[in-house]
């Protein structure tokens, strides 16, 4: 189903952009969720030049998807001006383009094989099972700050395989805060370099983070490119047949770090964030992942098959959008679904507010996993992990990271949050919290109570069932 197309002015533009910039899930919420949108807003007062695009919805955003070759995907952290590391970093994999992407895709996919993933589930369960050891049995916790360190020992230590764990999550934290920094409303809407501002500050960040990325990729000169994945950068050949140069290399190594971290950290967090709402699915999790008899030690790629465990991680995602908006760069000038686009328009694509169509999802604000027996919605109207041919080359990973550790966690652990925080989002990259959430990790007596919370987190799902 596709809706007609809505031509907006220049001034409707201007106030998008500060919205999306500010609140983005707020705006996305604002331009409609009742079914898919097609908006065309102008990008100069005269109506000429290019135009901002907002799109939801599977038949609007498939085609876009589909040719990446004309709609170039945007990097992260956002586009700014003024060259420098800043820009240099953004040229990683994530917005690599045409025979450079075929390439890196090509050999990732290839590392990562089945007996790389295997290992990789091991390891996920072993260091989870370490992690929720140390966290102290009924005392409160930042659920946030517990998830974001082990999904970064994830992402660094075993995804890199650097003899210095603590060095590399160093550098993980360095690359966490220069995404930050791109996406800081400041920034993105006055991006001026002006010596104290936060402009100035990200630039500052990029240079060092650039110089940290390529003193850590020179300490694995020399060794097998199939070592791990930073290894197969530094010492593995570029389309080309050459090595790879300083600069494309931190790119890579900044991109796919934040592809890893920030997506797998933001699924984790929301699930538990959800199960903790939500008794009575909990229970029934706890009792399909103990029921199982798996250890997720020695064959955590069971878990992965579990359906209800499946079924709770993709309704999760669907309410709480990882990557809740993308963008595209329009490289010719073309047509698509009735709608005509030309060279250097810029399209936004709502992934959270597609996830959210109630012309889709019956009842979409509700945490429901059992509509997954029969919903029907495709890769376009579920937009998770992207879509076509540039869907996530990690998504397997993360899948593996996330599942095994929610798996982990409610076969040891029941967490709870605490009663009367306030929890808001925010969006750099990913779907966060501003605050802490606080959270007891009791043991497993299959007691579970939902504790009533504030804030714009409160407001994105409706709890329905009673417990």
């Amino acid at each position: 189903m596709t809706n007609s197309l809505i031509e907006k002015n220049f001034a409707y533009a201007l106030n998008y952009i500060t919205s999306m910039a500010r609140e983005p899930l707020r705006c996305m919420r604002h331009m409609g969720l009742e079914s898919p949108s097609a908006v065309a807003m102008q990008g100069a007062p005269s109506g000429k030049g290019r135009r901002l695009f907002y799109l939801t919805g599977g038949e609007n955003v498939r085609p876009i998807y589909n040719n990446p070759h004309t709609y170039f995907t945007s990097n992260v952290p956002l586009r700014a001006p003024g060259g420098g590391a800043q820009s240099r970093l953004r040229r990683g994999l994530i917005g690599a383009q045409g025979e450079e992407h075929k390439h890196y895709r090509a050999a990732f996919t290839a590392h990562a094989g089945r007996a790389m993933m295997t290992e990789f589930a091991s390891d996920v369960a072993t260091h989870a099972s370490r992690w929720l050891e140390a966290i102290p049995v009924g005392t409160p916790v930042d659920l946030v700050t517990q998830i974001s360190d082990l999904v970064r020992y994830y992402s660094v230590a075993m995804m890199f395989k650097d003899d210095d764990p603590e060095a590399a999550i160093n550098i993980g934290r360095k690359i966490t805060a220069w995404i930050e920094l791109g996406y800081n409303a400041k920034n993105v809407l006055f991006p001026v370099n002006i010596p104290g501002s936060p402009y100035a500050q990200y630039r500052k960040i990029s240079e060092e983070l650039e110089l940290d990325l390529i003193k850590w990729a020179d300490a694995r000169r020399g060794l097998s490119a199939k070592r791990d994945i930073l290894s197969m950068f530094v010492n593995g050949p570029d389309e080309s047949g050459q090595p790879l140069s300083d600069d494309r290399l931190a790119g890579h190594i900044a991109t796919i770090y934040a592809a890893a971290f920030t997506s797998s950290v933001s699924a984790l967090i929301w699930a538990v964030f959800l199960l903790a709402q939500h008794p009575t699915i909990a229970h029934d999790l706890c009792d399909e992942i103990t029921g199982a008899g798996i250890d997720p030690a020695t064959d955590g790629m069971r878990l992965l098959e579990l359906p209800l465990l499946d079924r709770v991680l993709k309704e999760s995602m669907r309410l709480f959008t990882p990557v809740p908006y993308q963008v595209r760069r329009v490289t010719a000038d073309t047509r698509a679904n009735d709608i005509s686009y030309a060279h250097r328009d810029i399209i936004v694509i709502g992934a959270w507010a597609t996830n959210r169509l109630r012309s889709v999802y019956r009842d979409a604000d509700s945490f429901q996993p059992e509509r997954w027996l029969t919903n029907d919605a495709n890769n376009y109207d579920y937009l998770v992990f992207s879509a076509g041919p540039r869907r996530c080359v990690g998504y397997a990973l993360a899948q593996i990271m996330v599942k095994i550790t929610l798996a982990t966690i409610l076969m040891r652990r029941h967490p709870t949050l605490i009663a009367g925080q306030r929890i808001d989002t925010k969006v750099a990259v990913t779907l966060r919290t501003k605050q802490p959430i606080m959270a007891l990790f009791n043991d497993a007596t299959r007691h579970f109570e939902r504790q009533p919370v504030e804030g714009s987190a409160a407001n994105l799902y409706r709890v329905t069932e009673t417990a």
